[in-house]
């Protein structure tokens, strides 16, 4: 379960990784169905948007730390479009418009929060709506899909979207391997 709520961070990052965290608003992830096609198309699209950066460092480089459009999911996307040229029709080559990559992503990650809470302290799934239930079962029956391609981005890109070293990484892997946690 630990590795797993490791993943489900990554996942986030990896929708958030060309904004630095930034628009962390978007258009209604409460009313998106996440489907199998759209996790297709979603896994093809982060592999163009991590061939973009490697092949865009600059551009990259140029999405960072900027707060002007912070929790505008608008103008981030106007900012992309400005300093990123080209990963607008990388990313929709996958089928999948940029927009709805971001709310696939954050849905996606919101949903396994969700399982994961629910698995971890348990809940009532009745007071769920029914697309929650449907995204969380989806969350459920793709978890090892979702962390399969995770470890496979890892391996083959890195953290190319964040050239700065992390300072805490050593303290993160340690978390994850602490006993009292145990690893998988």
């Amino acid at each position: 379960m630990k590795m797993h709520l490791r993943h489900i961070a990554h996942v986030m990052l990896v929708a958030l990784m060309v904004i630095s965290g930034n628009a962390l608003a978007v258009d209604d992830p409460e009313n998106y169905r996440l489907s199998e096609s759209a996790l297709q198309k979603y896994e093809r699209a982060t592999v163009a948007m991590y061939e973009f950066a490697r092949s865009n460092p600059d551009s990259v480089q140029a999405l960072k730390g900027s707060d002007e459009d912070d929790g505008d999911f608008n103008a981030m996307i106007r900012r992309m479009d400005q300093h990123a040229p080209g990963l607008r029709k990388a990313v929709e080559a996958s089928g999948m418009k940029l927009e709805e990559y971001f709310v696939f992503a954050l849905t996606l990650a919101g949903n396994a929060i969700g399982v994961a809470m629910f698995d971890q302290f348990g809940g009532n799934e009745a007071e769920l709506t029914d697309l929650q239930r449907a995204n969380m079962n989806f969350v459920r029956s793709n978890m090892e899909r979702i962390t399969r391609f995770d470890e496979r981005m890892r391996a083959e890109y890195g953290d190319i979207m964040n050239a700065e070293e992390d300072e805490y990484a050593e303290e993160e892997a340690s978390y994850y391997e602490d006993e009292e946690y145990g690893s998988e």
